[in-house]
């Protein structure tokens, strides 16, 4: 009886981890399709910034400081993913 049980426990941790991994996958999806409408929408306005100043847009003080920018924020957003996955006690 006692072997049952513990392969029962088991099974339903096995379930759940499962579940878990399934979630897990789903956000990495869900962000990684986010992410790819994000750059996207970010070379189509470059474009237009680029039909509108010329092409010299690119190597501008202006566009520098604004990649700085966006690499900064790329930056905060994955050490708060990475900080959430390392906390989360299922996955821990």
């Amino acid at each position: 009886m006692e072997i049952r049980t513990e392969k029962n426990d088991l099974d339903r941790m096995g379930s759940e981890l499962s579940q878990n991994i399934q979630a897990v996958n789903a956000e990495i999806d869900s962000a990684l399709r986010s992410q790819d409408r994000l750059a996207q929408a970010r070379e189509s306005r470059l474009n237009n910034v680029r039909q509108v100043r010329g092409e010299g847009f690119d190597d501008s003080n202006e566009n520098v400081m604004v990649l700085a920018e966006v690499e900064s924020q790329k930056g905060a957003y994955l050490m708060n993913a990475l900080a959430s996955l390392v906390n989360d006690p299922v996955l821990g």
